[in-house]
């Protein structure tokens, strides 16, 4: 997040309380801590909104054996596109 462009909301989502804490970015960003898909499903987005997701990589495709503390199954990862594909298209 702290290389993303800036937004009119920023908001970072997170399952795990250690992702948020201490974070900082030099901008005001809205840190949530709570499931990103549910979110997604509930915020009433408009067209103009930009999201960006970013999950953790799939694990068939890592090279490293480095973990995160809250892995994504791949049917987290599935399920994180129902509301990635009911957002508004721009």
């Amino acid at each position: 997040m702290k290389r993303k462009a800036p937004t009119m909301r920023p908001a970072g989502i997170d399952l795990g309380r250690c992702g948020l804490d201490g974070f900082g970015c030099g901008c005001p960003v809205e840190l949530i801590h709570g499931c990103a898909r549910e979110f997604l499903a509930d915020f009433p987005f408009r067209v103009t909104e930009p999201v960006c997701s970013d999950p953790t990589h799939l694990r068939a495709t890592r090279r490293s054996r480095r973990r995160h503390r809250r892995e994504f199954t791949d049917a987290d990862h599935v399920a994180l596109l129902d509301p990635l594909r009911g957002l508004p298209a721009r």
